[in-house]
């Protein structure tokens, strides 16, 4: 498979078309305000990039570790899972107040 065709550098390429449109205008009263000089700052794009590797990372590791879990005859335990959602909605409605 091509390097272009690779689900790592389709993500990387959305991630950091996402973040970028997400820091290029926000929207007012008097309609959208574009940031065309903020975004074209070296600290800015550095930003971005920065981002957008740490996202892939994760997803990079996340891979790796799904396919040697695979590999693997330990399995985790369904009450593990529902504490760890639970876990997890309680930190996002933490957040979220």
């Amino acid at each position: 498979m091509a390097w272009y065709k690779s689900k790592t550098f389709i993500l990387f390429i959305v991630l950091l078309v996402h973040v970028t449109l997400l820091d290029f205008f926000f929207v007012t009263h008097q309609g959208p305000v574009f940031l065309f000089d903020k975004n074209s700052e070296l600290k800015t794009i550095v930003t971005h990039l920065l981002i957008v590797l740490a996202s892939v990372g994760f997803y990079v590791l996340l891979t790796k570790y799904r396919e040697h879990y695979r590999k693997t005859t330990f399995r985790v335990s369904e009450i593990t899972w529902v504490i760890w959602s639970v876990i997890l909605i309680f930190s996002i409605g933490f957040v979220l107040i």
